[in-house]
């Protein structure tokens, strides 16, 4: 990565952009860029403030106008972690199903599920 695709990756961010959308923008493979990243603290901290510029810049624009849904969107999802309903963030409760703790195996839990359906139609028998 050179440090002209570096540049941009950053600019990318400051305006909000996802890290994956601006490797593209700047032409640089996500894993280059992550590895990278990992093995470099300074560039961990440009990349960090580069996305606490973008989300400065979304509640500065929150706070300013009156029509502030579209930029409250923008912080909901793309900073979900502090701006997320927590609701949003919970874990889908769809291995529980009345009451009955399903299998995290696709093969056990189908045939968990047939019981139990098998069991609502009286066993099956017309």
């Amino acid at each position: 990565m050179t440090a002209q695709q570096f540049e941009r990756i950053l600019e990318a961010l400051r305006i909000g952009h996802h890290v994956v959308v601006a490797c593209k923008m700047a032409g640089v493979s996500r894993t280059l860029f992550y590895a990278r990243r990992k093995s470099d603290p300074a560039l961990e901290a440009r990349v960090e403030e580069a996305m606490a510029e973008a989300e400065n810049a979304c509640l500065k624009a929150i706070m300013a106008e009156p029509q502030w849904t579209a930029r409250a969107w923008v912080l909901e999802r793309r900073f979900a972690q502090r701006w997320a309903k927590k609701s949003d963030l919970a874990p889908p409760t769809t291995n529980v199903v009345n009451g009955i703790q399903l299998p995290t195996d696709r093969a056990e839990r189908a045939k968990v599920l047939r019981a139990m359906a098998d069991r609502e139609d009286g066993g099956g028998k017309s």
